[in-house]
């Protein structure tokens, strides 16, 4: 009988291709060449067979996954050909290997349209590494990326079924009318649906599904806003820390503001766990997926050969950009640690945080009008990073270091985050050494 396993190609210059070996009788092997490559030999299991994980392959595990299901593909292959393996050659086999590649190709007729191809793309991208990132998408990209088709969707059914050579300029305006005149909604979001409009089209271009650059145009604009959301200064997060629950009135008639006659009301124990993930997210930056997902596995202890002292951090790997991030514990967070017993708060849902620290927020005080209306009204869960981006901004803390816990990949996108003025730009850069 056929035997299939796996194995390294090891070339000069140290790195390793991928292979699947098809043993099918005597001397008779085919090697099938995989799409991965390693840098480094030394970065495969020789006795499990499989990628090692380890921070210089962050998609170690869906590199495993994925010759996984290709090992368990090609055994299939090996069972099918049993009354046949006379017959076998390795041209026969590489035919029905390259299947397992083509299995997820979208169907490429005239016909298809730029609705199907969206579905392809969310589903395929949500199980292969895009080839830029090296990773798949994770759960946020996808909800956006299912949002902005479904809205595509309505658009069709007022424009007509779209095929990719309709994407022009003329549907630009008309598909803009719509979002922002029809549908009502903001400017940004328009610009979101826009965007992720240029990601399908410029993929199927790729693919060599079209060619049509009409979306590459300098018209084909993705339109967006400066809004100016909300952030915490340290005194701010110190009242918060400082808040005795105790003293808040969990009736949510009280609180007609934040929370309608169907919400949960909340309890102490779940105010306590929201301030202390509040307190956790404005000392380390992780969005709330990330930062709510935190258990002492993520905390480990470092040793500084300087100063010979041993600190905590917390070691993990973001969910939206796959890179493993690594962030001191300050003071605050050790304390809320301290608490729990070294564990992070149980976790809370999103929706829950969201109503709950508003409450808090009130009760600390955080009245100030902010666009109309009490500050504490817009706080969510998405304050505690830009609270954390902006305080270690104004702190003097470099903003290389920041954007690599932060995971903003160019400084102009960092400026427009942060809540930080020209003053306090200014201020930061008279105390480098430079200027004394």
């Amino acid at each position: 009988m056929a035997s299939v396993n796996l194995s390294i190609r090891k070339n000069p210059k140290g790195t390793a291709k991928i292979l699947l070996n098809f043993n099918y009788g005597r001397k008779k092997r085919f090697r099938h060449s995989t799409k991965y490559t390693l840098s480094d030999a030394k970065q495969w299991d020789k006795r499990n067979r499989k990628v090692k994980i380890s921070d210089q392959i962050p998609n170690a595990d869906e590199i495993n996954n994925e010759l996984i299901s290709l090992l368990n593909y090609a055994e299939k292959l090996a069972s099918s050909y049993l009354s046949r393996e006379d017959h076998l050659n390795n041209d026969i086999i590489k035919r029905d290997l390259d299947k397992f590649y083509n299995r997820n190709k979208v169907n490429t007729s005239k016909n298809t349209g730029l609705i199907d191809y969206f579905d392809w793309y969310i589903d395929y991208y949500s199980k292969h590494p895009r080839p830029k990132t090296n990773s798949v998408y994770g759960k946020g990209t996808l909800k956006t990326l299912k949002s902005s088709k479904k809205r595509i969707e309505e658009f069709q059914r007022h424009y007509g079924f779209i095929e990719f050579n309709d994407v022009n300029l003329d549907l630009h305006s008309e598909l803009f009318k719509f979002l922002r005149d029809t549908k009502e909604y903001s400017l940004n979001y328009t610009g979101v649906v826009i965007k992720n409009l240029i990601v399908i089209m410029n993929d199927a271009y790729e693919r060599d599904f079209h060619q049509n650059l009409d979306f590459k145009k300098s018209g084909f604009t993705v339109t967006r806003e400066d809004v100016d959301n909300v952030y915490l200064n340290e005194s701010e997060i110190d009242t918060i820390k400082n808040l005795n629950v105790d003293d808040v009135s969990l009736n949510i008639n009280d609180h007609p503001e934040i929370f309608n006659k169907h919400d949960t009301p909340p309890t102490k124990d779940a105010l306590i766990r929201v301030k202390d993930w509040f307190i956790i997210g404005c000392k380390t930056g992780l969005r709330y997926g990330d930062l709510s997902s935190l258990t002492s596995k993520n905390l480990e202890t470092e040793y500084d050969k300087n100063t010979k002292e041993e600190y905590q951090i917390i070691k993990v790997e973001t969910s939206k950009t796959k890179g493993l991030v690594l962030i001191p514990t300050s003071n605050d967070v050790r304390q809320v640690l301290e608490k729990n017993k070294g564990e992070f708060p149980k976790k809370i849902s999103s929706q829950k945080f969201n109503k709950f620290i508003k409450l808090i927020c009130k009760e600390a005080k955080i009245v100030e009008e902010f666009e109309g209306k009490p500050k504490y009204l817009s706080v969510a869960s998405h304050t505690c990073r830009r609270s954390f981006c902006t305080n270690a901004y104004k702190s003097g803390m470099d903003t290389l270091d920041i954007m690599h816990i932060s995971g903003h990949k160019s400084e102009k996108t960092f400026y427009k985050y942060i809540k930080a003025s020209s003053k306090d730009r200014l201020n930061k850069i008279r105390h480098q050494k430079f200027f004394e």
